[in-house]
């Protein structure tokens, strides 16, 4: 046929490799699209004949991530938390705790249990400001319930999920991480300890297919997440099963993980204790003189009712209290999260196989007591190959893993949330062929993955450690990942053949969104700008390596090239103009990436303050952009006072997003002063998690009596309360108000108080469509009295419970 057409051999074969390309990537979507209706790629073919890794590009659309930053934000609404403490003589290591708590605003409650009956907690005890009266709880017990007492303050709770840790531990470096692990897999147990206990709690597992057992152990004191369902569920087995061993009730903690039957998820740690004035220290409950006995007791007790129930309900087929499938989404990982909270470091190996240690319960009863600790070379074997070295910035230390690498093996690090262009170091140890090979692929949700298989926004450089051995430096800018690939939470390496190496990770270092890199070509320099000094430090001192395929950089020092060996020289200062400079270099570039103006996306792209005048002159003024998204940035009133200075003239935004930013009542001012001056253009405006309080109510409400445009306006995640919604609502009841849909959702301090106002708001109303306001302080029946407006307007709508209903 070739021949016929007259067509060469070689063309034949571009043309064959053309259509049998395309064919596979028409497949590949058509299945990806059975799989989930949700997601949404980018396709973008190139000519794949020369065998270049950068020519095909199959990743992720601009909408897939949309989606799946929108699923986040629903699972964080689904999974709120409440932060439980019990006290019991440490009041300053509540304290401390408490603070913490309210400064990270990651709960919507606090909960503490107060075990000690000879003193009477008030929240003034533990928030001398008093301003957090609605957001803390106490219960005054009593008597010393022990550990039952974690149990039962979390049955109270109001949230799905309750945070609990001890009172003598500081959870400071690694509660996002916690959080973040959590919600991705939230109905199993998650826990952190230090390596030893970690490595301990791994042996007392206990697996037999036959019975449906596979249940493992962790302690909860030094931070752990787990359903409020589970512990209700726990204080009701206590009871249960133990009703003539009431003793071992206070013992709740070594029956609660066994009993759920699930593997717990664990990270591996540094654990901090926080230090006490000698008046807050008192003699713990595992000092008594029988708690060691009591310990191996409920050890025991507690496999033994487990596996009887299972045997039985197998045996007689019937249905028991405890659960009998597993319910994590996941396989079982080694985890660790890194020292500033920012991600978390795992792997698929682990330090022995779990599933296959038989067990017998005759035999081995005695597994998860202290007759079976770890010690001696066992204990040294795991703690010297303890993901813990790959994070902990030591360079040092290494993580080696246990065993020498087998097909699918990887290593991976979950960004806790979906960012877009961040910027990190790997230090790795292992030969270069190793790394090379391994599959890169990046993931939204840790089930479903994407490979890369280009090199551009890779780079990698060698070092000779003083140790002689030779360290691989490898930069991941992924502003410079091609289209698809720029955003993403989990970024994983794998292997996919057999090999007698080990992965060895000296460690990771993440600079964010920050840092911007713009490739360039050249033949003998290598030139890297960045917007931090850090950066630099790690680059500068290091010879390279240079992948084919990889372009040079262009940033603030520059590096020579010799056969493929570069060395560093400063071709700028660090001052603080040129990091000004750099920082607006790096905006420019992204803003030039737009070639539709009308819709400009910046969000979590740290922005500050000196950024906004930016934002006036090119995308307000010059751009005349229509929709403006500036959601997580680290804008405040300052900036926004500079923001709403370029809106007094605008002709053209009507949408603008600044949700989770800090702007403050202050930044409200200005920003309400400037519409009410130019009040004709603006339709959407996003507040979510911007600190505003009542007072920032008074100044929209003012907004919202002249104002005939505005039809969107989301105030989710402030700390508006009764006197903020009862001003909102007059404005819209009695001035003609515009508002079609209004987001009130996860304000705490709206409680029954104002519900006759926003009846009357609603009643009263000739726009609004959309009330959303689940996750605030209404009661059961202030939530019925709202749906019951919907029966009095036809396209009404009122969600109290949830996104559905």
């Amino acid at each position: 046929m070739c021949s016929l057409l007259l067509v060469s051999s070689r063309q034949c074969r571009r043309i064959l490799t053309g259509v049998i390309s395309i064919c596979i990537i028409i497949f590949l979507y058509a299945c990806a699209n059975r799989i989930n209706n949700n997601q949404a790629f980018v396709l973008t073919y190139y000519s794949l004949t020369n065998g270049n890794r950068n020519d095909l590009n199959l990743g992720f659309s601009d909408f897939y991530i949309e989606e799946e930053k929108l699923r986040e934000k629903q699972l964080e609404y689904e999974y709120d938390l409440t932060c439980t403490i019990i006290h019991w003589n440490r009041l300053n290591g509540v304290q401390k705790t408490v603070k913490f708590a309210l400064r990270t605003r990651l709960f919507k409650e606090i909960l503490v249990w107060n075990n000690n009956p000879n003193v009477k907690l008030s929240i003034s005890d533990l928030d001398a400001s008093n301003h957090s009266t609605k957001t803390i709880r106490i219960i005054n017990s009593k008597v010393n319930l022990k550990d039952e007492a974690k149990y039962r303050v979390c049955a109270e709770a109001k949230t799905r999920a309750c945070f609990y840790v001890d009172d003598d531990w500081d959870i400071s470096h690694y509660t996002k991480s916690l959080i973040a692990s959590y919600r991705s897999d939230p109905n199993v147990l998650h826990s952190v300890t230090e390596p030893y206990t970690y490595y301990t709690n791994l042996i007392w597992s206990y697996f037999d297919t036959n019975i449906d057992l596979h249940a493992g152990f962790s302690w909860i004191g030094c931070g752990s997440i787990f359903l409020r369902e589970h512990a209700q569920r726990h204080v009701e087995l206590l009871h249960q099963f133990l009703s003539n061993q009431t003793e071992l009730i206070q013992l709740g903690d070594a029956f609660f993980s066994i009993w759920l039957n699930d593997i717990p998820i664990q990270m591996n740690t540094e654990i901090v204790q926080q230090t006490f004035p000698s008046a807050d220290k008192s003699i713990p409950f595992s000092s008594t003189p029988n708690f060691l006995a009591l310990q191996y007791q409920s050890s025991v007790t507690a496999i033994r009712i487990l596996e009887h129930s299972l045997r039985s309900a197998r045996l007689n087929n019937r249905s028991i209290l405890f659960p009998r499938q597993q319910k994590g989404r996941f396989p079982y990982y080694v985890k660790s999260p890194s020292p500033v909270d920012d991600f978390i470091f795992y792997s698929n190996i682990l330090p022995y196989n779990l599933h296959n240690i038989t067990f017998n319960i005759t035999r081995d009863f005695e597994r998860g007591t202290r007759k079976n600790l770890a010690h001696g070379s066992q204990v040294q074997y795991f703690t010297s190959h303890s993901t813990l070295m790959a994070v902990d910035r030591d360079p040092t230390t290494c993580w080696h893993s246990t065993r020498t690498i087998r097909s699918d093996d990887f290593y991976a690090i979950d960004f806790l949330y979906i960012q877009t262009n961040i910027t990190f170091l790997l230090y790795v140890n292992h030969k270069t062929e190793l790394q090379k090979n391994l599959d890169v692929s990046i993931s939204t949700n840790g089930l479903w993955w994407l490979s890369y298989r280009s090199y551009n926004g890779i780079y990698t450089k060698m070092t000779n450690h003083r140790s002689g051995q030779q360290v691989y430096t490898i930069l991941f800018s992924a502003s410079q990942f091609n289209p698809g690939f720029q955003s993403f939470r989990y970024i994983k390496f794998q292997t996919s053949v057999e090999s007698n190496d080990r992965f060895q990770l000296e460690r990771w270092k993440t600079f964010g969104k920050n840092i911007f890199v713009v490739c360039i070509r050249s033949s003998h320099w290598l030139t890297v700008r960045c917007t931090t000094k850090t950066l630099l430090n790690d680059l500068k001192t290091s010879t390279a390596t240079h992948h084919q395929g990889t372009n040079i950089v262009k940033h603030a020092c520059a590096i020579s090239m010799d056969n493929n060996l570069y060395s560093v020289r400063w071709l700028s200062s660090d001052s603080h103009r040129h990091h000004h400079q750099t920082v607006n270099v790096r905006l420019q570039n992204l803003l030039d990436q737009y070639q539709d103006h009308s819709h400009i996306n910046l969000s979590g792209e740290d922005l500050t303050d000196d950024d906004m005048k930016t934002i006036v002159d090119e995308i307000i003024v010059k751009k005349q952009c229509k929709q403006l998204l500036l959601e997580s940035n680290r804008i405040t009133s300052k900036g926004l006072t500079i923001l709403a200075q370029g809106l007094h003239n605008n002709q053209s935004l009507n949408y603008l997003d600044l949700s989770h930013n800090q702007i403050s009542d202050a930044g409200l001012y200005a920003l309400v002063d400037s519409l009410t001056t130019n009040n004709q253009v603006l339709k959407k405006l996003g507040l979510t998690k911007n600190e505003i309080t009542d007072h920032g109510m008074k100044y929209l409400a003012e907004l919202i009596k002249t104002n005939r445009t505005l039809t969107q306006l989301d105030l989710c995640s402030n700390q508006i309360s009764d006197d903020g919604i009862r001003l909102l609502a007059d404005a819209v009841r009695h001035h003609r108000s515009t508002i079609e849909i209004l987001w009130l959702m996860s304000n705490p301090l709206i409680t029954d108080d104002s519900i006759d106002s926003m009846i009357q708001m609603i009643k009263h109303s000739q726009s609004l469509r959309q009330l959303w306001i689940f996750k605030c302080g209404l009661s059961e029946l202030g939530k019925e009295k709202l749906k019951r407006l919907e029966q009095t307007k036809i396209h009404l709508k009122i969600y109290v419970n949830n996104w559905k209903s």
